[in-house]
């Protein structure tokens, strides 16, 4: 079942990606949580969860092509 990931995490709901945030923040570093963006993706797609995942945590090679240009365009000027 896929998750309602939002782009600004809710710390009760997920605890670690509110943590890492809130540590960038600290850290006065950049933060690019592509949780949202993925999740958003994979249910627009029409494709099974796992067309995406080797695993239950990790991306397949075509779910690592979808994060490749999630980053491309975070990191576009």
């Amino acid at each position: 079942m896929l998750q309602n990931y939002t782009l600004n995490p809710d710390a009760k709901a997920y605890p670690y990606r509110a943590n890492l945030q809130k540590l960038a923040q600290e850290e006065k570093c950049g933060f690019f949580d592509m949780t949202a963006p993925w999740w958003e993706y994979i249910k627009s797609s029409g494709y099974a969860t796992d067309s995406f995942k080797r695993d239950v945590v990790h991306a397949n090679a075509r779910g690592s092509q979808i994060l490749g240009r999630l980053m491309q365009k975070f990191f576009a000027p």
